[in-house]
């Protein structure tokens, strides 16, 4: 069993939670006060049931958490030194930090002094010799080496801070809980910003509970809320320009297939899957769609159909096709072509060589009677049987293997199993 108090939230048995080093155990039981219980509430003495850790792999002042969490060497903090503190305070000066059950030396580094003076408080950056679990809003406590004293405390403003210094403007915005302004700044700093942050993610960065997140940046025109995600506003609108430019251009150079792709869509973007796809999401959901999303891809509502202008390149290039049977002629891939293939009325041979999906049936089949008869063909046997010139029947030998009804041995051609 592990023992200790919840500091905040609830455990219920089945949750999954997850330690320092990256495990993550299940709640097999709970137990509060001695006690067997289906939840645990913040405040009380609880013993959790673990599957998926030994005992021997936690320690004494080890922290369960609800969401994985990464250990900090660095806190930047609002540190303040005792009124009866016997001496000021030195920038650089070495101490012994307290943090819940768990203790590590730490050196103290004022971001704008050379030293604090008893009754005072300062911003600072601590830097600790272990690794620790810490909060936005934890308290610590400060004792001196020599003597053994009390010297003062604080409170983390930042667990894991960027940079080599701390940002003068993020540490005051957070101490002053001024969220309008605390979670853009968030949103800007995370090296991950693409993918969004959840509103669980945001409270590990700063000092709200989850829950409260969202009306704590309600109507912020700098904040997105796109689902479960909150992006900066900024970055999405210039996300969502990217996507309809992509598509505009899409449906202008390839009329015949004017959608992209949702990996197409999401990379137009330039958000990760997660924040693209809720993105999509919103803009597919709107009450004037802005784009459509299906199962073939991503498109701009108004190009469903194709243009009778094109529609009527194709039938004509199709029946070209048809008449050429067998000896169809070298052509570019025209965006009627490209409609012709996307829908499988055509089938490409070769670089520059298209035949009608009629002709192709024809042909595969000349092939499979041949192979059938003799068990093999040569080049120049389709050649004769279709009376064709080397160059058509060799190109369509290679549809052939590449179709999967023939296999090459040599000079000749066999069936595959599937079609003996």
């Amino acid at each position: 069993m592990a023992t200790g108090t919840l500091w905040s939230g609830e455990i219920r048995v089945g949750d999954t939670l997850h330690t320092a080093s990256g495990k993550r155990p299940r709640v097999r039981g709970v137990q509060n006060h001695d006690r067997p219980a289906e939840v645990a509430y913040a405040g009380a003495r609880t013993a959790l049931d673990l599957v998926g850790v030994e005992a021997s792999e936690l320690e004494p002042g080890d922290v369960l958490l609800s969401t994985a969490l990464p250990p900090t060497r660095a806190l930047d903090v609002r540190v303040r030194l005792l009124e009866g503190a016997a001496y000021p305070l030195k920038h650089a000066t070495r101490l012994r930090l307290y943090h819940g059950t768990r203790a590590t030396n730490a050196r103290v580094r004022f971001l704008d002094r050379d030293g604090l003076a008893a009754g005072e408080s300062a911003l600072a950056r601590l830097s600790l010799q272990d690794p620790l679990v810490v909060l936005p809003g934890d308290r610590f406590v400060l004792r001196s080496s020599s003597p053994q004293v009390t010297v003062g405390g604080g409170v983390v403003l930042d667990p894991s801070p960027a940079g080599r210094r701390p940002e003068p403007a993020w540490l005051e915005a957070l101490e002053a809980g001024d969220w309008g302004r605390v979670v853009p700044l968030a949103l800007a700093r995370d090296p991950w910003r693409s993918r969004g942050m959840t509103a669980e993610e945001l409270s590990l960065v700063v000092p709200v509970a989850p829950e409260e997140i969202p009306a704590s940046v309600a109507n912020n025109p700098d904040i997105a809320g796109l689902g479960r995600l909150y992006a900066l506003a900024s970055e999405t609108e210039a996300a969502r320009e990217r996507l309809l430019e992509a598509l505009e251009n899409r449906s202008r150079e390839q009329p015949e297939s004017p959608e992209l792709s949702v990996a197409e869509a999401r990379t137009a973007t330039g958000f990760e899957p997660r924040l693209a796809d809720a993105l999509l999401a919103r803009m597919s959901g709107a009450e004037e769609p802005e784009v459509s999303v299906t199962d073939s891809g991503v498109s701009l509502p108004d190009t469903g159909e194709v243009p009778p202008e094109l529609e009527r390149e194709a039938e004509a290039l199709l029946g070209e096709l048809r008449k050429a049977g067998n000896e169809p002629p070298a052509m570019q891939a025209t965006p009627a072509l490209r409609l012709l293939l996307k829908r499988g009325q055509a089938v490409r041979l070769g670089e520059e060589l298209f035949g009608a999906a009629e002709a192709t049936e024809g042909v595969l089949e000349e092939i499979k009677a041949a192979c059938r008869e003799a068990g093999e063909i040569s080049l120049a046997g389709l050649r004769d049987r279709l009376g064709t010139t080397r160059k058509f029947a060799q190109a369509w030998l290679e549809y052939a293997d590449e179709a999967g009804v023939t296999r090459r041995l040599g000079d000749v051609r066999v069936l595959t199993r599937r079609y003996r």
